[in-house]
């Protein structure tokens, strides 16, 4: 915008979401790793399945919980290529209770995608507390501080999805660290606390010049 004008003047209001209530955090038997999604190559769901086998072979002590309509039946073909059945589940489209229960029980948000603008599922998992594994497409990068709320990967690179993921199944407190550091990003940049009161200055400062 400013290369076209020059003399504009220019606000970034980021996209926000309103922090939920976590509460005592229920403890699985085994990590459970969240992608909330169209399923299909664009978010990286084949990414996901070709890195099960790895990460099983390291540590098989996880489980995939797949939200989210499109490519299933393809996604579950692939599935049973790779004989990872026992560490997937498919759910199909889920509503706003069913989204908020999942994010609450999950350990671990991944969104491998090939293609993003600032997917709301990320805000949404990091105000839950989840560490996050994404991809530096789009303001991705903007939000993830790689290494310290999650981790950003190369759109494609299953070797080092496999590796990240990987990491966070073999280590609680990086889970936690991570989830905590989300969280309090979410909280100061990108919820309703921070972004509204944003927002209601610049149409202060607009009703002003009226």
């Amino acid at each position: 915008i400013s290369s076209v004008a020059p003399n504009s003047t220019i606000e970034v209001v980021n996209n926000y979401v309103v922090l939920p209530e976590i509460g005592k955090k229920k403890v699985n038997n085994k990590i459970k790793i969240l992608f909330l999604g169209i399923v299909g190559k664009r978010k990286g769901i084949y990414d996901i399945i070709n890195s099960i086998n790895y990460i099983a072979e390291k540590n098989p002590n996880f489980e995939f919980i797949i939200g989210g309509n499109g490519e299933v039946e393809v996604a579950r073909k692939k599935v049973k290529e790779n004989k990872v059945d026992k560490f997937i589940k498919f759910l199909g489209w889920v509503n706003l209770e069913q989204k908020n229960e999942l994010l609450r029980d999950a350990d671990v948000y991944v969104l491998p995608s090939y293609n993003e603008g600032l997917p709301m599922s990320l805000l949404e998992a990091m105000s839950w507390g989840l560490p996050v594994i994404s991809t530096d497409v789009g303001g991705i990068p903007e939000l993830i501080r790689n290494g310290e709320d999650g981790f950003i990967i190369k759109p494609g690179d299953v070797d080092a999805l496999s590796k990240k993921i990987l990491a966070l199944i073999d280590s609680e407190d990086l889970r936690v660290q991570m989830g905590v550091n989300g969280r309090s990003r979410i909280k100061n940049n990108f919820s309703d606390l921070s972004v509204l009161p944003k927002l209601e200055l610049i149409y202060s400062k607009l009703k002003l010049q009226e």
